[in-house]
């Protein structure tokens, strides 16, 4: 951000909307803008970062507000951290009729670690099991003392069916704002933050941005450390064509030759030089993969998305105990690129509201490739996982036990066995099982067990959680901190 500026006057503020999945967040945005967000998202679930501006009347005229709306879902929490990191004021919303959830303490989390000014919205109130003196007291017991409650965190009743408080939320919100105002220069260059991008087959790439200093005009050229690109179509939030914007406005610039990593800053200043980024040819691809692991390739609407899908992907199969790679991910449609990666590393898609394209369901027709798309990750999370455990050889599915090897003794007349100490963290093993060694998230071997031991003494079969000795027979090198995953003949 620019350090010396001139011609400075407040600038409006930017409040990040944060809180657990299903707690009335957009709705809440919904009644302020007197818009219908919510009923367009599947599954009633923001899975994206909004941005909206609100006109709000107040004692000296009307006032704007940009509002970033995140989402609540734990799959999303790397969006919720970026929408804390830019704002000025946090609204933590709060279903007065459940309290305090995971994602409720994650979002404090961010917003003690950033320290920003706060508001708490206690919402849905007008439910009869709403308890708000309860929701106060889940507060205090995490050192959350609101006003009337022992200290001077503004609290407000609200309800978005109703529209009960909601006018005392904007007051609070400008309140708060106005103890710890920003300033900005309409004359600096322009600058600001990335805050979603994606890629359409018609309109190419587009990324949604926030200015929080200067003007930004349509023929300027902005510049992030990854893409630049001149603008020639600017839109406002509400997807109208602008010829400039300001600080606290959000915008869509569309016409990047490269896509831009969310989270990054932009300016209209160049910097020394950016760093493209290259896509590797499918064939490329498949020398990358190692033996034995599952291929997937991941795609969706945004790059926000992306992330959270990467992430509730890579979850739900490290449940299943199976090494695995994402061999490419990108934003966008699903397109006949994807399918010729597929095909050469012997993947499966996994897409997040990515459409397949006309020339991609042609050419699967005749190919045993999976593609598996939804517009709700958990679904799709689980639509994979089933998928993946059919795909799985049947001894392979569930190991019995898993350890780490701690140890490892050579034998010197056989060079295929070795005596090596487990920390067996998980299940039962038994002399007779086989094994798989698996090194940073790849299998690197199998083997046999010949016996076990523990505290000196042979065993049979020895349970988790306890340090073990094993004589192995294996052709593979084991090494220090190698995963052992254990099955039953």
């Amino acid at each position: 951000m620019a350090k010396e500026t001139h011609n400075l006057v407040p600038r409006p503020p930017v409040v990040v909307v944060m809180g657990h999945v299903d707690h009335g967040k957009t709705s809440l945005l919904d009644c302020i803008r007197k818009t219908h967000i919510a009923s367009k998202e599947a599954g009633g679930i923001t899975q994206h970062l909004g941005a909206y501006e609100a006109e709000v009347a107040s004692v000296d005229g009307g006032r704007k507000i940009t509002f970033l709306d995140t989402p609540g879902h734990e799959a999303f929490a790397k969006i919720r951290q970026r929408g804390s990191l830019v704002a000025d004021v946090a609204v933590l919303v709060i279903a007065a009729e459940e309290g305090l959830k995971p994602q409720t303490l994650e979002a404090l989390s961010y917003i003690q670690k950033e320290q920003l000014p706060y508001v708490i919205a206690l919402n849905k109130i007008d439910r009869p099991e709403a308890n708000p003196d309860k929701v106060k007291q889940q507060l205090a017991e995490q050192g959350i003392f609101v006003e009337g409650y022992g200290g001077n965190v503004p609290t407000v009743l609200t309800s978005a069916k109703t529209g009960e408080g909601i006018d005392n939320l904007l007051e609070l919100i400008l309140l708060v704002y106005d103890m710890n105002e920003k300033k900005a220069d309409y004359q600096a260059p322009a600058e600001g933050v990335i805050l979603e991008s994606s890629m359409d087959a018609k309109r190419g790439i587009s990324a949604a941005i926030l200015v929080l200093q200067g003007t930004l005009h349509r023929g300027d050229t902005i510049y992030t450390p990854s893409a630049s690109t001149k603008i020639k179509l600017m839109e406002n939030f509400l997807g109208k064509p602008v010829p400039e914007v300001t600080f606290s406005s959000p915008a869509q610039i569309t016409g990047w030759d490269i896509q831009p990593l969310v989270g990054e800053w932009f300016s209209t200043n160049k910097p020394e030089q950016t760093q493209p980024q290259q896509p590797d040819a499918p064939e490329q691809k498949k020398q990358d993969i190692p033996k034995n692991q599952l291929a997937i390739i991941l795609k969706a609407d945004v790059a926000g998305s992306l992330e959270a899908l990467e992430t509730v992907i890579g979850s739900a199969i490290s449940e299943l105990k199976i090494p695995y790679a994402v061999v490419d991910k990108s934003v966008g449609d699903i397109v006949l690129w994807d399918l010729k990666t597929a095909e050469a590393t012997n993947a499966m898609i996994i897409g997040f509201k990515s459409r397949v394209t006309s020339e991609a369901k042609n050419y699967i027709q005749s190919r045993p490739i999976t593609v598996i798309t939804g517009d709700i990750i958990y679904h799709i999370a689980e639509q994979a996982t089933n998928e993946i455990k059919k795909n799985l050889a049947p001894d392979a599915a569930q190991p019995t036990a898993r350890g780490e090897i701690i140890m490892i003794f050579s034998d010197k007349d056989n060079r295929n066995r070795q005596i090596v100490g487990v920390h067996l963290t998980e299940g039962i093993v038994e002399k007779t099982d086989w094994f798989t060694l698996v090194r940073d998230n790849a299998e690197v071997g199998k083997g046999k067990v010949l016996s076990l031991q523990k505290n000196k003494d042979g065993f049979d079969m020895i349970k988790a959680e306890c340090e073990c000795g094993a004589q192995i027979e294996t052709d593979a090198t084991v090494a220090l901190h190698d995963i052992i995953n254990f099955f039953n003949k």
